[in-house]
């Protein structure tokens, strides 16, 4: 009985630790999920963040610009441009280019091209600073070449301008020849009087933007790539040869002509990564946040390590405690076991006393009486032994019970032999036959070989007479027993099929406990001294019913040791 405490134990701690295991599997299978989706929505917002920190600077340095190019356009000395500012339209080419010196030209050149001269001065990343009039005139700072027969109205610049008057603009980006730097163009249209004389234009160099997109770190490995509204390359981290090459160059189908926003997957440089595209609110610019899925999945895979780890930590806490207190508990229940025993035996005990007295006192109240008839004078001798016979009987009966009862108290073998099964079962049939004539019940007997077991005789033809008589006793209105012995592998089958009442799955689970009894009359003995027989000598037995079909009742015994 310990060892079914010990059983329970760890049954108690294998169900806690599965109560423990399997939520935790499944908020882990859940959680891995949920963290694969933070990680990645974790990404698109340090890439806003990253981005919205770049944007701002950005904004705010153009923002500088713009206001810088509106003082620029109205300042009084360049609201004063006329037509004494030279023109370079109309000279006839004598050479490649054509050197411009505004600040050695007429006075109100000079005075415009001092005003440049200052900003430019003060503003090292104003590449250039100029304007071209309505008619075609051109002041430009620094000094420099420019080509005979230049006209700043066919210039892309002015032409941008004169899209939207009065706002300033911005051009793409481009290289200027002979400078190595990145520029892009802002321009306004001046106006005086209400009526627009020219375009000013700001050129500023990209290089620190550049630069700036170059310290901008997504993640570990992640990057962000600068783009025009055009899908213009300006800023792309790790491969700068592709700066001012169109949005094409990078092989990424998805990415169509950058007219879309949002997050989507695509292969970068043969690796399978994650894009979130976005537009800046300020300015012309397009920004591409690039990082690669090996380095999501690895910060995923950490956090799930991490929630593993506490997980693990948490369960051999509760393991620990639940074992403690399962062990303090299994202990009481394992005193109260023992006490529920002994009172179960005792009450065992009892039951059967009072059964043995209830059935004993039967048959002894028979006797009695009529042994008390017999004192009696005037009976004939025929009553006289009618007397006799039936208290012979009830001591027979009476006798009957005391010896079930004692093989069930004492079910051990005392004198083991190998018996041979179909003789021992020829013997028992030879007792029963009468029993079974006399209520109109055949036996029909099949074996194909003998068959060898271990037990004691005596008992062993207990057993099968208890089962033959209770196969016989279910059929009230006679019948057809049957009675077969069989050989598989190690073990030998008797079973033992009639065709009588049979019996519900209720009474089949009762079968063969202390005191029940499907019968009218009969004490339950019966059948618990064939299972304790049939347990003493290494078998088992199986039934099967149906209720108005029959019982077939198979004992399964050990052949015998050679």
């Amino acid at each position: 009985m310990e060892v079914k405490w010990f059983s329970v134990k760890k049954k108690l701690i294998l169900f806690s630790l599965l109560l423990l295991l399997i939520p935790l599997s499944i908020i882990t299978i859940l959680a891995n999920g949920k963290v694969r989706e933070m990680t990645e929505q974790e990404y698109v917002n340090s890439s806003l963040r990253e981005i919205e920190k770049v944007d701002n600077a950005i904004s705010l340095y153009f923002k500088g610009l713009e206001e810088d190019l509106n003082m620029q356009a109205t300042d009084r000395r360049v609201l004063k441009a006329d037509s004494s500012i030279t023109t370079y339209k109309d000279m006839k080419k004598k050479g490649t280019f054509v050197q411009m010196q505004p600040s050695k030209n007429g006075a109100l050149e000079k005075e415009i091209y001092e005003v440049f001269s200052h900003f430019g001065k003060k503003h090292p990343d104003a590449m250039y600073v100029y304007m071209g009039t309505e008619d075609g005139r051109y002041v430009q700072y620094p000094e420099g070449p420019t080509l005979p027969g230049y006209d700043p109205r066919k210039r892309p610049w002015y032409v941008k301008a004169l899209k939207d008057p009065g706002e300033v603009l911005m051009t793409g980006a481009y290289v200027s020849s002979g400078i190595p730097h990145k520029i892009v163009s802002n321009v306004v249209t001046i106006e005086r009087d209400g009526k627009r004389i020219g375009v000013m234009g700001l050129d500023v160099s990209l290089d620190g933007l550049t630069s700036l997109m170059h310290d901008v770190k997504i993640g570990g490995t992640g990057y962000v790539i600068l783009t025009q509204r055009d899908g213009t390359i300006i800023a792309h981290p790790k491969k700068p040869e592709l700066n001012f090459e169109p949005i094409s160059k990078l092989n990424i189908p998805e990415l169509g002509a950058i007219g879309q926003d949002g997050i989507f997957e695509a292969n970068v440089d043969g690796e399978k990564s994650v894009l979130h595209v976005t537009t800046s609110a300020n300015q012309n610019w397009k920004y591409i946040s690039v990082i690669g899925k090996k380095d999501l999945a690895v910060s995923a895979n950490q956090i799930g390590r991490n929630f593993i780890t506490i997980g693990s930590f948490v369960v051999i806490i509760a393991i620990v405690i639940s074992v403690f207190i399962i062990s303090r508990y299994t202990n009481n229940f394992r005193e109260l076991a023992k006490e529920m025993r002994e009172l179960e035996k005792l009450k065992t005990v009892s039951e059967i006393a009072a059964s043995i007295s209830h059935e004993v006192r039967n048959p002894l109240t028979v006797i009695k009486g009529f042994l008390q008839l017999l004192k009696e004078r005037n009976h004939t001798d025929e009553d006289k032994m009618l007397y006799l016979t039936i208290s012979l009987d009830e001591l027979e009966r009476a006798e009957h019970i005391i010896t079930d009862y004692l093989t069930f108290a004492k079910p051990s073998l005392e004198n083991v032999k190998v018996l041979d099964l179909t003789e021992e079962l020829d013997y028992v049939l030879t007792v029963v036959s009468p029993y079974a004539n006399m209520n109109n019940v055949h036996i029909d007997v099949s074996f194909k070989e003998k068959v060898y077991i271990s037990g004691e005789a005596a008992k062993l033809h207990q057993c099968l007479i208890n089962v033959i008589k209770n196969g016989i006793e279910a059929m009230p209105e006679g019948g057809e027993l049957s009675v077969a012995i069989t050989k598989a592998g190690s073990h030998a089958s008797l079973s033992v099929t009639d065709s009588g009442t049979g019996m519900s799955e209720e009474q089949l689970k009762r079968l063969g406990t202390p005191f029940y009894t499907t019968k009218d009359k009969g004490t339950g003995l019966g059948t618990m001294v064939v299972y304790s027989i049939v347990k003493a000598m290494g078998g088992e037995i199986k039934v099967k019913s149906k209720e108005n079909k029959g019982t077939s009742f198979t004992i399964i015994l050990p052949l015998a040791s050679k």
